[in-house]
């Protein structure tokens, strides 16, 4: 049996070829459907579809960007009638940020495409690794440390 710094080479090794497949897979969905978008806008797209409205705050901090960085990121996702913003009632320096109703079309397609990429790859498995796979996928994710980031 390898030691543990054997295995974390291992899962480094394995985890880079996954996601290297899986973005292949990605990219190339991305290409035939939204292949009017940068990687950067994207990624703002599909936090938004996941999370809903979001403040310009929450959708840098999401993206691990500065508010003047997902301003121009939502600047030109509403050029592209994907997005709207809006001031909040309750305080007008709030800028809320979410999917107009193309871009709520768009992310449910994409999610579609992306639960039918799920299914695909547990059918590979056995029930019993599928249970185990995502058990050990919470676990994990329960597991990560948190960084503080500085803020602006």
């Amino acid at each position: 049996m390898a030691n543990l710094e054997e295995k974390a080479k291992l899962l480094v090794a394995y985890g880079e070829t996954m996601m290297e497949k899986a973005g292949r897979w990605q990219n190339d969905v991305m290409r035939d459907r939204m292949g009017h978008l940068s990687h950067r806008e994207m990624e703002a797209f599909f936090k938004l579809g996941s999370k809903g409205d979001l403040t310009m705050g929450e959708l840098a901090d999401g993206l691990l960007l500065s508010v003047s960085s997902a301003t121009v990121l939502a600047d030109k996702l509403e050029e592209k009638g994907l997005v709207v913003r809006s001031r909040s009632l309750d305080d007008r320096r709030v800028v809320r940020v979410g999917l107009t109703e193309e871009g709520a079309k768009s992310y449910n397609e994409f999610y579609q495409m992306i639960l039918e990429f799920a299914t695909t790859v547990l059918q590979s498995l056995e029930e019993h690794e599928q249970d185990l796979l995502l058990g050990l996928y919470r676990k994990i994710g329960d597991g990560f440390p948190v960084v503080e980031r500085k803020k602006e």
